[in-house]
């Protein structure tokens, strides 16, 4: 359902609600869904269906496409929400490719334990996809524009299309099953492909919450 569509700017001021029976309705459907994919974790074909997931949560389908457009747009938002996470943990802790190890291995290895839910952005996700690419690319611009020794004349655009296509690239293939390794060989397989500049501290004068400035989930 396209961005400016009735339903898709409904669900835009449903995101931005801050009263508490529509913020706690979205975490129901969250949680339904984690609990969902940790159920299915075994089953060879494991899916969750709308139906599923409004069951889980006790509301109707109605109340579901009212906060969310379909099973992936829930794994987006989720994988959004983990990853603001990951940020503050990379903010609180010394800069260094160890550091930032240990911050990746706990969201990848949330990703693999809910696997069934978050392959649905790989097989309906193309919006969902969409904002979780333009956020991770705006993330990495950042961090890329604080490293002192970040090379004259290269486009940070380009260095946050590259990086970030090639990490989503990759988890997807991991997602499907076409990569096969622990969550920690993959965090070090993504370290080892990180130029040696953007491992470099930022200066200490950048705030701590610098990352997520003007960095928010879009509505959809």
């Amino acid at each position: 359902m396209a961005a400016g569509s009735k339903p898709g700017r409904a669900r835009a001021s449903v995101r931005r609600s801050h009263d508490p029976r529509t913020l706690r309705t979205r975490a129901a459907i969250v949680s339904a869904a984690q609990e969902l994919a940790r159920e299915r974790a075994g089953e060879p074909e494991g899916e969750i269906t709308v139906a599923d997931l409004a069951a889980r949560a006790a509301i109707s389908r109605n109340s579901f496409y009212t906060h969310f457009s379909g099973i992936a747009d829930v794994a987006a938002h989720l994988l959004t929400e983990r990853s603001a996470a990951l940020a503050a943990t990379l903010a609180d802790g010394p800069p260094g490719r160890a550091v930032l190890a240990r911050a990746a291995v706990p969201l990848l290895e949330h990703i693999a334990a809910h696997r069934v839910l978050y392959a649905a952005l790989d097989r309906e996700g193309a919006g969902a996809m969409e904002r979780i690419t333009a956020i991770y690319r705006e993330h990495l611009r950042r961090i890329a524009a604080r490293r002192p020794g970040l090379p004259a004349g290269l486009d940070l655009d380009f260095v946050a299309a590259y990086g970030v296509g090639g990490f989503l690239g990759a988890l997807g293939a991991w997602l499907r099953g076409d990569l096969v390794c622990t969550p920690a060989e993959f965090a070090e397989q993504v370290l080892t492909q990180l130029p040696p500049w953007l491992l470099e501290p930022p200066p200490a004068r950048v705030r701590r919450d610098a990352w997520s400035d003007g960095v928010s989930e879009p509505g959809n």
